[in-house]
């Protein structure tokens, strides 16, 4: 008796598969075993799949060079034709998000983008639901508009101090100190996670804005798009805030002038942080967060449920009253 072979045993693997004979049918099994990988990357969470499709990518890249340039080809000739003295160069274009995982490996941004989105959604869900409350008495309903109004004005502040009451085991509010315990790191792990995303973004955005002229990092409609978002949100900070606050477009100056440089970066991520995502306006903050994602092209799952100017005032009053009930 002969031993097994190789291919006997991948007959064996494509019969599994297809239920065919192997013989002469190499272009079947090519196609499940595509279709294989193609199932199972949709079955991925999403930080899960970028950090699996870019592992794949880099393997392919790695060991069958010539495959890569196959595929990208077609995507180069359909590429936009630049002008002569264009700064830019003639590489494919990017996904933003895409971009953005694969220079800070930040490949579970989109898993806790979602989660923040989520956990907005239903702090903002359960105020609704007790506003448009017709059969609570209207001495509970300011009792418990009072109560979730106060946290939830400081959604975006709690992001950016990283701590909320809820991080402390004493005020998680569960049945026993293990619970405590366990809801108050989470509590602690989320606000993290959010405020390092945000970081990221804000990094993402500033980019195009500091790489020298000439480098090949520089992209003029890259730095055009950025300076088009970072303006409307000055316009939504004058629309939405009284406050003084320090001015984008001035800085966005100093820097054009080779003034600042260095501590551009850091400073600008913390004035976002500190005016737009703490601001305790919901508006801004949600509205902020929307442009990032517009920027990003980016679509969190859920949509954020938008906060109307209306309930956003009076949540707002609720949070500001002291307590009489």
């Amino acid at each position: 008796m002969y031993p097994a072979t190789t291919t006997g045993r991948n007959e064996n693997v494509f019969n599994a598969i297809t239920g065919e004979s192997a013989s002469g049918n190499t272009a079947l099994l090519t196609a499940a075993v595509s279709k294989s990988f193609q199932n199972h990357i949709k079955s991925l969470p999403e930080g899960m799949r970028s950090k699996t499709i870019q592992e794949m990518l880099e393997f392919i890249n790695k060991h069958f060079p010539d495959e890569i340039l196959k595929f990208q080809k077609p995507f180069h000739e359909r590429g936009i034709t630049l002008a002569d003295d264009s700064s830019e160069t003639g590489a494919v274009s990017i996904h933003p998000m895409g971009k953005l995982l694969d220079k800070y490996e930040c490949f579970e941004l989109p898993e806790h983008l979602n989660s923040l989105v989520d956990n907005f959604n239903s702090e903002l869900t359960l105020i609704k639901n007790i506003e448009e409350d017709t059969e609570t008495s209207p001495f509970l309903k300011k009792r418990q508009m009072k109560r979730f109004s106060e946290p939830f004005v400081n959604f975006g502040r709690y992001i950016l101090e990283r701590s909320s009451p809820l991080c402390n085991p004493n005020n998680s509010g569960g049945s026993t100190y293990s619970d405590c315990t366990a809801a108050a790191l989470k509590t602690k792990s989320n606000l993290e996670s959010w405020h390092n995303s945000i970081k990221f973004l804000c990094e993402g955005v500033f980019d195009p804005l500091l790489a020298e002229p000439g480098s090949p990092d520089y992209n003029g409609r890259d730095k055009d798009k950025a300076i088009d978002l970072l303006k409307k949100m000055e316009v939504l900070m004058k629309t939405n805030e009284d406050i003084y606050y320090v001015k984008i477009d001035k800085t966005l100056g100093m820097i054009k002038r080779g003034i600042f440089r260095d501590k551009a970066r850091s400073y600008l991520t913390g004035s976002i942080l500190e005016h737009f995502i703490g601001s305790r306006n919901l508006v801004v903050f949600q509205k902020t967060m929307q442009m990032f994602f517009e920027y990003y092209q980016f679509t969190p799952e859920p949509a954020f449920i938008e906060i109307s100017p209306e309930l956003n005032e009076i949540i707002k009053s609720y949070s500001e009253k002291k307590s009489s009930y």
